[in-house]
């Protein structure tokens, strides 16, 4: 029986070519796109599950109140916090403090910018276990100057030579050797370690360490963290706070728990109406749902990715779609065949089972082509739209998945014309097939409608996020980007008695040269997160400080030149100042968050920082520092050169293009900074790099966008031409009759224009809800207009009708004499 099915569904495919083509094709295009972003999605939701145990790590995150008033939701804690945990709380098996930097580790041979270092409690390996692939297993913090270092930084530093024993150095000239190499973490995780190093080593040398002459002194020859008493008394909160929970442990009573060993030891914070609470959350859940201050990394969205998914499904939903739509077409020119069947004896399960197996034949061949599109097209498609596919063969839910697809698209694709078609009673089959086709013709409309409704929906989300996209772009951020080289200060110098010296060298040498017109060193850059903040800031005249965040920006006196930020009212810092008293320049929204009203009424008046008065000298516009993302920030401009972890930015304008002016600066940083390489950004290339998620999120939405109406054109194609194959007489005869192109032409495409334009009066609604939330991800934001939503319906249509305009033409230009002959 079942080789008669497959005989027969294999005859039917290769006599209905148009057809087959476009049902493989329309099939194996969607499984590909669906198959992408599945793997992609997978990827995402993966995130930190390869730990040991990882359903029973958390990090700590931290709120603070002031007054009741929610200050800050940081993904850090407090120093202490981490110390006192596993003897505190018996829930928690073991807890590690960890602080994240970016250093640069050099060899006598070797230098290597941005390492990504932790310093970690020694429990770190048993929180967040890693395999240890050579050095010390149990103690690999052996002792004060031991560090722990990945697998691929390993064979940068070292290449192919045993790193174990051999010492390197860290930025000023801390020294340290190579204990143990643990292997590398993956690429979905949330932490980033490259390099570890006991936290008691961090302090050691903060304390020892000569920065004139770059030796260990026996200065403060104790070795470890200060006591959990003397951590708490510090008040920034800078240390990421994992732990581990045993089987029993209860996350909810454990955060109750938790504001209740700040009391114990550190009763100061109650006493200035400051108290705190404490979430856990789950190491697998913070790479899309942790969206707090100081993140590690900028994490990704769980609603994007859902999006994503969904749109994926989407397109796999409109190619079954297609499938049934010529299911139901072709079914017509089968009815005398189900009729004869019938009547001869098969009854109403064979039938099905008939077109279920030609259903499974077809879905069969897509899969197969599906696989060979995925590995022509995988390698242009990951870099053009940003999606990881780590494909593996070995990988179950790589397996499961395209199981399920294959069934369902089975079952969905085929049941329902299946179930039509042998529904129908011989009699009535073999005598007319005018019920028959008016079922079928309204199923085909409804789903071509629901087809488009997609399309237009997705059309609509593309024409949106491009617009807002080119919004963000085109605003005015309050500050000049152009032809500005960007660079960190040399790590080398960190602590370095001469750096201030070195750095007005390097000024006066850097402006000697033609071309460039301003030189400044600041804590941040525009496009580069502010990291300093305060909310201890208050008028002098006032008891309480503002119930906000101030951030804060140290910057010497060119640094407005540079970035032409322009001044209100005041005067900006002067070079070679030395003022009677502190100063500080404000930024337009400091100075309402701070209660005055003019620049005119701030001028001149003194507030109060962290118990230091400071007087008011200045006031500049306000700008953006980062993206349009985040709303402008509250600004304290200090003359400073107090960097956060003691590295800066360097800003060099140029007003040329010329690439000797750029070698020029180069030569003079290697004159003056022989360690340290030159390596530099420009300005306005760092801050347009906060887009690029969004960028690849719209192009992303474009490419499955054009599949969708792609897919959605080649089923309307098959119908198109099916109903012209169909009507071939009734043309003729309205041919012969007088009727004219136009005419003909009209009754072609009516049904299907009236289609569309319904299936634009359903998408406009769905896509205005949609969009509106995404654009609420957004402190500045398009207005939704109507043009968006008109354009997108408009173009639906037209590619609607174009794709349907040669089989017109084809049919309206027929010989009347040939579409008679035929009957």
């Amino acid at each position: 029986m079942i080789k008669n099915y497959l005989k027969t569904a294999i005859r039917n495919i290769l006599k209905n070519k148009t057809f087959s083509f476009i049902t493989i094709s329309g099939l194996a295009i969607s499984i590909v796109a669906f198959f992408v972003i599945t793997q992609h999605v997978y990827h995402q939701r993966n995130f930190d599950t390869f730990w040991e145990n990882s359903d029973s790590l958390y990090r700590i995150s931290m709120e603070q109140y002031k007054n009741e008033t929610m200050q800050f939701q940081s993904a850090r804690t407090l120093m202490g916090l981490g110390m006192v945990l596993t003897e505190e709380i018996p829930g928690i098996q073991h807890a590690t403090r960890m602080l994240k930097d970016k250093v640069t580790a050099y060899t006598p041979e070797t230098q290597i910018k941005e390492v990504k270092i932790y310093f970690a409690d020694p429990t770190i390996f048993q929180v967040l276990p890693r395999h240890i692939v050579a050095g010390n297993i149990q103690e690999p913090f052996m002792n004060i100057h031991s560090a722990a270092i990945s697998q691929s930084l390993a064979r940068r530093l070292y290449g192919s030579q045993s790193p174990i024993g051999k010492q390197f150095k860290l930025n000023e000239g801390w020294e340290f050797t190579v204990s143990s190499i643990f292997e590398d973490i993956p690429e979905n995780s949330h932490t980033d370690m490259e390099m570890l190093i006991d936290i008691a080593s961090l302090f050691y040398y903060m304390r020892n360490f000569d920065n004139e002459t770059g030796q260990l002194t026996q200065t403060h020859p104790g070795v470890g963290t200060p006591p959990a008493t003397e951590a708490w008394t510090w008040r920034v909160n800078n240390a990421y706070t994992y732990v581990q929970l045993g089987k029993n442990a209860n996350v909810k009573d454990i955060e109750k728990a938790l504001p209740g060993i700040v009391d114990k030891y550190a009763p100061f914070l109650a006493e200035e109406n400051i108290h705190v609470k404490f979430r856990l959350q789950p190491i697998q859940s913070i790479h899309l749902n942790s969206h707090l201050e100081n993140e590690i990394e900028v994490n990704s969205d769980a609603k994007s990715v859902s999006m994503l998914y969904l749109i994926g499904f989407i397109i796999l939903v409109i190619a079954w779609v297609n499938s049934v739509n010529l299911s139901l077409a072709r079914s017509m020119d089968r009815y005398k065949e189900i009729g004869i069947r019938k009547v001869v004896g098969a009854n109403r399960k064979e039938l099905i089972w008939q077109f279920l197996v030609e259903t499974l034949l077809l879905n069969g061949v897509s899969i197969l082509l599906a696989f060979l599109i995925f590995f022509l097209v995988k390698d242009f498609v990951r870099p053009l739209i940003g999606i990881n596919m780590p494909v593996s063969f070995a990988n179950l839910q790589l397996f499961i998945t395209l199981s399920l697809v294959f069934i369902s698209g089975t079952l969905l694709s085929g049941l329902y014309p299946a179930i039509v078609n042998a529904s129908a009673k011989p009699a009535q089959i073999l005598k007319s097939k005018s019920v028959m086709v008016s079922k079928s013709s309204y199923s085909k409309n409804v789903l071509m409608m629901f087809q488009f409704a997609i399309s237009t929906i997705l059309l609509i989300t593309t024409l949106l996020v491009f617009q807002q996209i080119r919004f963000m772009h085109n605003q005015s951020l309050g500050v000049n980007l152009d032809q500005i080289l960007v660079s960190h200060s040399p790590m080398s110098m960190i602590k370095k008695t001469d750096e201030r010296q070195r750095l007005e060298t390097f000024k006066t040498e850097i402006m000697k040269i033609p071309g460039v017109e301003h030189m400044t060193a600041s804590s941040s850059v525009p496009g580069k997160e502010i990291l300093f903040s305060n909310r201890a800031v208050r008028k002098v005249t006032e008891e309480e400080p503002v119930d906000r965040s101030f951030s804060i920006y140290n910057v010497d006196e060119d640094f407005f030149a540079a970035y032409d930020i322009r001044l209100v009212d005041g005067n900006l810092f002067l070079k070679n100042e030395t003022p009677i008293h502190n100063q500080v320049i404000l930024n337009e929204l400091a100075m309402e968050q701070l209660g005055y009203e003019s620049a005119n009424q701030a001028l001149g008046q003194y507030i109060q920082v962290e118990n230091e008065d400071y007087l008011i000298c200045g006031i500049v516009k306000n700008h953006h520092n980062q993206s349009l993302r985040q709303s402008i920030q509250p600004i304290l401009f200090f003359k400073s050169y107090e960097w956060y972890l003691s590295v800066g930015y360097y800003s060099i304008k140029i007003n040329t293009t010329n690439p000797t002016t750029i070698e020029a600066i180069r030569n003079v940083w290697n004159r003056i900074y022989p360690i340290d390489p030159f390596t530099y950004t420009f300005a306005r290339e760092t801050f347009n790099a906060q887009y690029d998620a969004d960028r690849q999120f719209g192009r992303t939405i474009t490419l499955f966008t054009l599949i969708a109406v792609l897919i959605s054109c080649m089923g309307l194609f098959g119908l198109c031409s099916h109903s012209a194959a169909k009507r071939k007489k009734e043309l003729g005869i309205r041919q012969v009759l007088g009727a004219s192109f136009m005419h003909l032409s009209l009754i072609l495409t009516s049904d299907y224009g009236k289609w569309v334009l319904i299936a634009n009066f359903l998408a406009w609604p769905i896509a205005w809800y949609a969009m509106n939330k995404w654009l609420q991800n957004f402190a500045y934001r398009i207005d939704l207009t109507v043009w968006p939503f008109l354009l997108a319906g408009f173009l639906v249509l037209f590619i609607a009708l174009m794709t349907v305009s040669w089989q017109v033409v084809r049919a309206a230009t027929a010989s009347p004499v040939e579409s008679l002959r035929y009957e």
